[in-house]
């Protein structure tokens, strides 16, 4: 990838990849795989969305704190014995290669509790964020009278799946900050409808990643500051190291730092207890040499968010999201001593 490479172009190869040619031949020779399209459509995804919308209105009852609690508890006894949780597993062995088996899966046990807090928490955003000025979320901001609080121009703000991720967006607002977040819609569309509406009380816009980068640079020239998350696998994006380890990483919050000269902010989330949380906004990532080309300066503060990313998540490792495949296949995890997989 080039200096020159379009800004547009590199937006748009940081969507998915279309399906390899050996999983459409797949698809193709295997018979019963329109059935079990048609059957997920009709009877499995309006059952999830099912499910899903009975336990949001059930922790809606709950009081923010009971309702937390109890989706940690049952996440926490669930979670571990899901399949999905053997990807849980991989990750957090490849980012600790120093920790034993007992303490990975100790590790294990935090995160599908944070997961569970987090999903019963979609019922209560309008009381836990920082919008609702209850004191629920302590907002901090580094330096001593950061220019960029105050200034009228849109800033990028870059976070990680930490904590309850989703308060990021709600304290930038509390800010008086303009906002819309780029995000990932749900494979199923029932989810993704009724996650939406639970999102409603954060403030802020939402920009699908499908959308073209029309949409995104329409919403940065109307004055509307841009939130994303930065801390998953993008298929297309460059190497850059992340617990040691080379992670594809998006370089599209640098790329369009640098080339309109918008201010990175980092935003970090932790949950200090149940249902209390501190907002952190760290000093803007600095530009590198200027002398370095444009794709190598992207690549540093690429870098050095992941560093930044990676200290918060060795602080708090059960805090980390981390079900999605980080780094590649390729890689494994050291021997250990019993219990590995």
């Amino acid at each position: 990838m080039s200096d020159s490479y379009p800004l547009s172009l590199q937006l748009e190869a940081d969507k998915a990849k279309p399906p390899s040619g050996k999983h459409r031949l797949r698809k193709k020779l295997w018979p019963g795989a329109r059935k079990t399209r048609v059957l997920q459509r009709y009877l499995i995804w309006p059952l999830q969305g099912l499910l899903l919308a009975l336990f949001s209105r059930i922790c809606a009852i709950l009081p923010p704190e009971r309702a937390a609690a109890a989706g940690g508890r049952m996440a926490a006894l669930v979670g571990p014995r899901l399949s999905k949780s053997r990807r849980v597993r991989r990750n957090v062995a490849l980012a600790f290669p120093e920790k034993t088996w007992p303490e990975i899966d100790q590790i294990v046990t935090g995160v599908w509790r944070n997961f569970g807090q987090v999903l019963a928490e979609y019922a209560h955003l309008d009381s836990i964020s920082a919008r609702a000025g209850n004191g629920r979320v302590e907002v901090v901001i580094k330096g001593d009278d950061p220019a960029w609080a105050k200034s009228d121009k849109p800033k990028l703000f870059v976070t990680a799946h930490l904590a309850n991720w989703e308060l990021a967006a709600s304290s930038v607002v509390s800010l008086g900050i303009p906002l819309s977040v780029i995000y990932s819609p749900q494979n199923n569309p029932w989810v993704d409808r009724l996650i939406q509406k639970l999102r409603q009380p954060l403030g802020c816009g939402f920009l699908a990643k499908e959308d073209s980068i029309r949409s995104i640079m329409g919403a940065l020239k109307t004055g509307r500051s841009i939130g994303m998350l930065v801390d998953q696998r993008v298929d297309s994006g460059e190497n850059v190291p992340f617990f040691g380890l080379d992670a594809q990483t998006t370089t599209t919050p640098a790329r369009l730092a640098l080339k309109y000269g918008y201010e990175l902010v980092p935003i970090r989330i932790e949950r200090l207890q149940v249902a209390r949380y501190r907002a952190t906004f760290y000093e803007p990532v600095e530009p590198p040499d200027p002398k370095l080309g444009r794709r190598e300066q992207a690549l540093e503060m690429t870098r050095q968010i992941n560093a930044l990313i990676e200290t918060w998540v060795r602080e708090r490792p059960e805090q980390c999201s981390f079900t999605k495949r980080r780094w590649a296949r390729e890689i494994k995890p050291v021997q250990r001593l019993g219990g590995g997989k």
